[in-house]
């Protein structure tokens, strides 16, 4: 038996090829030298039980080297050919964004990264009028934080 995060990596797989070859799609995967036979996803053992998500991150992951390989190098490679278009596709979609991190970031007009001040709401009516106001402005996010912020947000520019 195959394991349950296998299927769900050739699930994801099947259901983005399927929606690649757009009207296609009622129609089986036709791929030469091959036998396939047709099934429906909830046949699969686990299907349910699996992070979707998750599959199709790694899925993603997989796609970079074939990404990399020139067009032409895959001519004749049937299902090199059929996983590149797929991949083609996947690239073209957005990853989702980390939702909280966008509205406590933002970019400025010279494209740097800014947050605002933490400590914000605490205490702040016991402090000096200018030491209050110092907390409305925006401080720019650290370089130790920015690579993991920008994880968070791929399409924040």
């Amino acid at each position: 038996m195959a394991k349950p995060g296998v299927i769900a990596i050739v699930g994801v797989a099947t259901s983005l090829a399927l929606f690649a070859f757009g009207p296609s799609a009622a129609e089986p995967l036709r791929i030469p030298d091959t036998m396939l036979e047709p099934g429906s996803f909830a046949a699969l053992d686990g299907w349910n039980d699996e992070d979707h998500a998750a599959a199709l991150k790694t899925f993603r992951n997989s796609c970079q080297p074939i990404l990399r390989k020139r067009a032409r190098a895959l001519l004749g490679r049937h299902f090199e050919e059929a996983l590149r278009q797929v991949c083609e596709r996947l690239s073209k979609l957005e990853s989702p964004t980390d939702k909280a991190a966008a509205r406590r970031f933002e970019y400025t007009g010279s494209g740097k990264l800014v947050r605002t001040r933490h400590g914000k709401s605490h205490l702040r009516r016991n402090r000096s009028k200018r030491a209050a106001r110092e907390y409305d402005e925006m401080m720019p996010v650290s370089p130790r934080d920015l690579k993991r912020i920008l994880r968070l947000m791929p399409y924040a520019t």
